[in-house]
């Protein structure tokens, strides 16, 4: 699974300064006066006092809501140089609040505020390098907005850092680093970095492995609604990797992941439903989840949902509907659907009987190392049905599927031996 990307851009409000301190009294009169002061100060050219006074007009706090105005002193300040109205500036631009949108101008302010070290606007403006957004796209310029700010402990950067690294996007591709700057984004609590931080320690990628230290990070990573987090965690549950062996806890990781649409954790959901792991053995529950996951693509989920509609189970039988679902999970090379498929084919159930495409599906799961694929290809050949008889190339599977253990292909191959057709 590859880890994840966050784009975000910024309005730096609310800590914002004014050179003379402004304290908001309990009375009216109190912070009427002293708005009247911040307008009388930033009339007079005061910088910080027109950053003030734009954010109060901007959030409608001690005066009446108005992003012209807002507009109007933020770039009054912003012409002085105040960093904290530059990135103010560049977000209005960048949205079209009170001014028209302009997003070349959003870039040059964000670049004009980054460079005073504002690592909201190094931020903004290293997304604006990635996706090249009103700046001709550049990935090293990115890397280098973002080590700006996530020198400066800012989460969002440290996280997108990270996965340059991960994946080796204007900078060259180090594991280690990725790791590094994961982890301190996760250590400040970001969900998606703790997630990714867990992939790392799962994969002993840039980090000794430790699927203890997985399960840790996916657990807060789930506990704060990574949805991936959610349905990995389940399968640490499930299969007692750093965690205790614990089906219900699996089960409860997979239907939270699965409620929001993940398509692994449907499957798996839906194959502890089959089971009774964890949850009320329910077939019906089983194929409700196996159909959520396979209308997405996925393959095991098609596949299995095909059994489930060729065995009757949680479903009325139907060779029809089971031959769609595995007909999709074979065309994209689930062995196991592919066999399946290639005996409706050889039977003429759900299908038109066909010899020549069971031979073909047959083939396809044989030469995945499928052993029933083997055995029942060897068997067409035995018989000269959909291909051209060979005992030859019919000992020949039948011995592939024997090494595996298939019982079929062994006794088929006693026969052979008994009737001098194979050397003993």
């Amino acid at each position: 699974m590859k880890s994840i990307l966050q784009v975000s851009f910024f309005l730096l409000i609310l800590s914002l300064s004014v050179q003379h301190h402004v304290r908001a009294e309990e009375t009216q009169q109190q912070e009427e006066v002293q708005i009247e002061w911040v307008i009388a100060q930033a009339e007079e050219g005061d910088a910080d006092a027109q950053n003030y006074l734009a954010t109060a007009y901007l959030l409608g706090k001690e005066l009446e809501q108005d992003d012209t105005q807002a507009a109007h002193w933020f770039k009054l300040a912003a012409a002085q140089g105040n960093p904290n109205a530059q990135v103010n500036l560049a977000s209005l631009y960048l949205n079209g609040r009170g001014l028209e949108k302009d997003e070349v101008k959003a870039a040059q302010l964000y670049k004009l505020s980054g460079q005073q070290g504002v690592e909201v606007a190094q931020v903004s403006l290293a997304g604006m390098f990635l996706v090249g957004q009103a700046v001709a796209q550049d990935d090293a310029q990115a890397a280098h907005w973002y080590g700006l700010a996530a020198e400066q402990g800012n989460a969002v950067a440290q996280i997108n850092l990270g996965w340059m690294f991960d994946v080796g996007r204007g900078v060259v591709q180090d594991d280690a680093q990725a790791a590094h700057w994961y982890e301190r984004a996760a250590v400040q609590g970001h969900a998606t970095a703790q997630a990714n931080i867990a992939l790392m320690y799962e994969a002993g990628r840039g980090v000794a492995q430790s699927f203890e230290q997985a399960a840790h990070w996916y657990g807060l990573a789930a506990e704060q609604g990574v949805v991936f987090a959610q349905s990995n965690l389940g399968g640490f549950y499930q299969r007692g990797s750093g965690v205790d062996q614990d089906d219900a806890q699996a089960a409860y990781w997979y239907n939270l992941a699965a409620e929001q649409g993940e398509a692994v954790a449907q499957i798996n959901l839906g194959w502890m439903y089959q089971y009774g792991r964890g949850v009320t053995q329910s077939d019906e529950q089983a194929v409700h989840w196996y159909t959520l996951s396979a209308e997405q693509g996925n393959v095991a989920a098609q596949s299995n949902l095909g059994w489930m509609h060729q065995n009757g189970k949680g479903v009325t039988a139907s060779d029809e509907k089971a031959a769609y679902w595995y007909a999709l999970a074979a065309e994209q090379g689930d062995a196991n659907a592919q066999v399946n498929l290639g005996w409706l084919c050889e039977m003429g159930r759900g299908v038109a009987q066909n010899d020549v495409q069971a031979v073909h599906w047959y083939r396809l799961a044989a030469e995945q190392g499928n052993a029933i694929g083997q055995a029942n290809l060897g068997n067409m050949y035995q018989h000269g049905r959909g291909v051209e008889q060979s005992d030859e190339q019919a000992v020949y599977w039948f011995e592939q599927a024997a090494e595996l253990g298939n019982e079929f292909a062994q006794e088929a191959l006693e026969n052979y031996q008994a009737d001098g057709s194979v050397q003993q």
